[in-house]
């Protein structure tokens, strides 16, 4: 009993130390502006939402916000669907070098995103993709880690089950 509540406490202290640059960052977002730096407390009195108004007209938030979720829906359905149809081909179809291939999209995940920067910026130029949603979400499509936890997950999948959803006309 002891030791999991040192555990848990453990935990909770953890927790609260990794939310400490959040709740820093939410105190001084409704600090006046004029008080930001002549305090080191991130909560002064009078509290103000007049940060959040001044972004709000200034900044166009609501493209910003869009733009983010075009991208992040349209890299993850993208990722979800190529690893998903690769991964099936992985694990049920027969191909010459299948192994050889699966070991290379695998291991494509060792190759730091970093280095592919200047050849994907070439290609996309080439196509006259810069600046553009498919030219930020085409490199990010390749998924050999989701791939590989799509092919394991069939593999795993009993055999029987699949043959009889076969032959029910599945």
């Amino acid at each position: 009993m002891g030791k999991r509540v040192l555990a848990h406490g453990l935990l909770g202290l953890s927790a609260l130390i990794m939310l400490l640059p959040f709740l820093y960052q939410l105190g001084l977002s409704v600090t006046l502006a004029e008080r930001i730096f002549s305090s080191p407390l991130p909560l002064t009195l009078p509290l103000t939402l007049e940060n959040y108004q001044v972004v709000l007209k200034k900044l166009p938030m609501a493209r910003y916000v869009a733009n983010t979720l075009a991208f992040a829906l349209g890299v993850t359905l993208g990722q979800l669907l190529l690893a998903l149809l690769a991964a099936y081909a992985f694990a049920f179809r027969t191909f010459f070098l299948k192994e050889v291939l699966f070991a290379l999209f695998v291991g494509s995940n060792l190759v730091p995103f970093v280095v592919t920067y200047l050849p994907n910026y070439l290609l996309l130029a080439r196509l006259g993709l810069l600046d553009t949603f498919p030219g930020l979400i085409l490199p990010m499509l390749t998924a050999g880690y989701a791939t590989f936890l799509l092919r394991q997950h069939f593999l795993a999948f009993p055999r029987e089950v699949l043959e009889a959803a076969h032959v029910d006309g599945a």
